[in-house]
């Protein structure tokens, strides 16, 4: 089921153009984030990147409901929206809360024992987060997609990763290696249209690259390499924020659905209570 719903969410992308508003807002916030990092400073592009997290929502609603009702009209999208956007916020912000709150009381006790702050970051922060979105990443579809509430959404995304965890583990893999795909695509594009301000870069050791900085990488492609920076930037999030919105949307409907087409084994007892084998 995999594939099955890699090809169905491509051919969302082609019938159901609506649904590349999630990726056109995905593009937008991200170089809203890099033009503000460059012109104005990394404090107001901070701030802009907490915004996506009160945005975004409104769109991933309006995505998952066109992709479940098969309306793909403006007005449909945007009514989806604003009737999902709290199911889809609200689980979210919990997940990141909890998320952060382990990685908090997690950081304590292995600093102490590793000797060290960034020690402990390279070791806490993976395991937190990797387990944290593995189990938590159709907690918006579940929100939408099934009409479940705050907790019962992510107690749904849970369940599902624990029934189909071979199935999850390989949907992850083919959502990485497209991913990965389309990002070395993008940066093979970007450095062979910087080519000629990034060519200072060939005549340095490995030292002198170890050395530098995001300010440095920054003066050296000019204003004209961060718009041409920005302009791939939004390419690649638009494509990619849309893409993974469908595969997960069209994932998570086919798995739910064979799973309630598969009558469970059991019988009733005296009391007309169901006891599955």
């Amino acid at each position: 089921m995999v594939l099955a719903s890699l090809r169905e969410a491509l051919g969302l992308l082609r019938a159901m153009p609506v649904i590349w508003l999630t990726g056109l807002a995905t593009g937008t916030i991200g170089v809203t984030e890099i033009l503000l990092q460059y012109y104005v400073g990394g404090f107001f592009a901070g701030r802009a990147a907490i915004l996506q997290l009160v945005i975004l929502p409104f769109f991933l609603a309006g995505s998952l409901g066109a992709i479940k009702t098969g309306d793909g009209r403006l007005a449909a999208f945007l009514a989806s929206a604003r009737h999902g956007y709290f199911r889809v916020l609200l689980p979210l912000a919990v997940v990141l809360a909890a998320a952060l709150l382990t990685l908090f009381l997690a950081m304590i006790p292995v600093s102490l024992l590793s000797g060290g702050a960034m020690a402990a970051a390279s070791l806490v922060v993976p395991g937190v987060l990797v387990p944290f979105a593995f189990f938590t990443y159709f907690t918006d579809a579940a929100a939408v997609l099934d009409d479940r509430k705050v907790l019962d959404s992510i107690r749904r995304s849970i369940e599902f990763t624990l029934q189909h965890t071979l199935a999850t583990l390989l949907f992850f893999l083919v959502n990485l290696a497209i991913l990965f795909g389309a990002l070395i695509m993008t940066l093979l594009a970007w450095s062979i249209l910087l080519e000629e301000q990034l060519a200072p870069l060939t005549r340095m050791n490995a030292t002198e690259l170890a050395a530098l900085t995001p300010a440095d990488l920054t003066g050296l492609v000019g204003a004209g390499g961060i718009w041409i920076t920005a302009a791939m930037t939004f390419l690649l999030l638009t494509c990619c924020g849309t893409f993974v919105v469908a595969y997960r949307a069209c994932f998570f409907r086919r798995h739910g659905a064979a799973a309630a087409a598969t009558p469970s084994q059991g019988e009733f007892d005296s009391k007309g209570r169901w006891y599955r084998y």
